[in-house]
């Protein structure tokens, strides 16, 4: 592609690279330069522009945008019309972007020509909400770089997609002790259904108990035979070890402990277990509030059918830090002054 100063007899066809105003008519940039406009550009006594012009071989932005994009989007998602080099791409459902990071990375080192810019992978994401856009940077790529393009995409078909939510049940169960009040476990209850509410999941259970390895196993017979797809357990007391209540239940019905803790804070006391197959988590205090926090980045995959294991827990530092939580009973910031 040339691009640089071009006198107007040369300069038909070719693509204005700054937007010019003569008189009271503005030519914007990325305009295609007709026979029409030169005329009257002449009649304003401008004898040059600043263009690009396309050689053999090269692709207009829109269209390279536009057959990129089909290269590498995934499943349940729709891209928007090219325009100005751009074409965004938009949830067609409900669920998470599904990505891996070193594969984006290694396609936006192709060229830099063209740039892919998505929300985090595994975030939630709405019907219709924009999760990503394609930029063609200047006004044409060459077929060599097209060429790579569709070499790199033919490994990595998709290059990203969206898993939906499933619409799973889940039951609730939460232990007490003396001092804990019934309006925090009605809140509990309430935000918990909220948040199922969101993935298009349905609490269909909350079973109370006291806080104590016997009842809890009580409970959790009981909820294992009513069949959820996931069984939550909000506890009284912080799990802080995984021969805690709350593990060692789990672990009396025959469930198996998958992992404890998680670097994400709000949220690092979680505990991620199975039964036959069945998650069953242990929820961090953390969850009692409707505020975004770890439980909700595991919540998120499991309702999306997706397999949630330790190392993709140990994988989540990044970005892990996450605005605190006014109700916590010992914020971050307090600790830190505590320290000094």
């Amino acid at each position: 592609m040339f691009f640089g100063s071009l006198a107007l007899d040369k300069a038909e066809n070719a693509i204005l690279a700054h937007t010019l105003k003569v008189g009271k008519k503005t030519f914007k940039k990325g305009r295609k330069l007709s026979s029409e406009d030169l005329s009257l550009l002449r009649g304003e006594k401008i004898e040059t522009l600043i263009c690009a012009k396309l050689e053999p071989g090269d692709i207009f932005e829109d269209d390279a945008a536009d057959r990129i994009t089909s290269l590498i989007i995934g499943e349940n998602l729709r891209k928007g019309a090219a325009s100005t080099g751009r074409t965004n791409i938009y949830a067609d459902k409900k669920g998470l972007l599904n990505y891996e990071a070193k594969a984006v990375n290694n396609f936006n080192s192709i060229n830099e020509a063209v740039t892919l810019g998505l929300v985090p992978s595994f975030q939630h994401v709405e019907k219709n909400q924009m999760i990503g856009t394609l930029k063609i940077i200047p006004f044409a790529i060459s077929g060599g770089v097209m060429n790579e393009i569709e070499k790199f995409s033919s490994i990595h078909q998709p290059l990203f997609n969206l898993r939906p939510y499933a619409k799973k049940t889940a039951m609730l169960i939460q232990t007490q002790l003396t001092t804990t009040k019934a309006s925090v476990l009605n809140s509990t209850a309430e935000v918990t259904s909220e948040r199922l509410k969101m993935m298009d999941a349905v609490l269909i259970d909350e079973k109370r108990c006291n806080h104590s390895e016997n009842e809890l196993s009580s409970e959790l017979y009981t909820a294992f035979a009513a069949k959820p797809d996931i069984i939550l357990i909000a506890g009284a007391s912080a799990i802080v070890d995984r021969r805690d209540v709350v593990p060692s239940a789990i672990q009396s019905v025959g469930g198996e402990i998958i992992h404890f803790g998680m670097p994400v804070d709000p949220g690092n006391l979680i505990l991620l277990a199975s039964f036959k197959g069945t998650p069953v988590v242990g929820i961090p205090g953390c969850a009692r509030s409707p505020k975004l926090n770890g439980f909700d980045w595991v919540l998120w995959r499991l309702m999306a059918d997706l397999e949630v294991k330790g190392e993709d827990l140990m994988n989540m530092g990044g970005g892990g830090l996450l605005k605190d939580i006014p109700s916590r009973p010992l914020p971050r910031g307090r600790v830190s002054r505590l320290e000094r």
